[in-house]
């Protein structure tokens, strides 16, 4: 099974450059990692939805980053949620020079 590229530069007289999409997830995991007042596991440790709670996939020449996530009682989820999108964005960028990325969190369950 080949696994999903995203292309950072086309062929030169050096070659390509392209990005898996593991890559892009690991990158979302490790700010995730990093923020306070939510994370990727529900309390009992299962896997949430029964998938792994990091997807990133391509769609209409862009990547997405999908978190399945759980938060801190009494955290504001709006700015919490906000604060990792722009952490996992950030990051993106720095890593790879790729603005065109979403982050979609899907807030799953809260740990009290």
């Amino acid at each position: 099974m080949s696994q999903e590229h995203y292309v950072l530069e086309e062929k030169t007289n050096l070659g390509s450059a392209s990005v898996c999409m593991q890559v892009f997830e690991g990158i979302a995991y490790a700010a995730i990692k990093r923020a306070e007042g939510i994370e990727l596991d529900a309390p009992s440790g299962i896997k949430i939805s029964g998938r792994s709670p990091i997807n990133a996939k391509i769609a209409d020449e862009s990547i997405i980053i999908d978190v399945d996530a759980c938060v801190d009682y009494g955290v504001n989820v709006a700015s919490t949620t906000q604060d990792l999108q722009t952490a996992i964005m950030d990051k993106v960028k720095q890593m790879t020079e790729l603005t065109n990325c979403r982050v979609n969190i899907y807030i799953r369950a809260i740990h009290f």
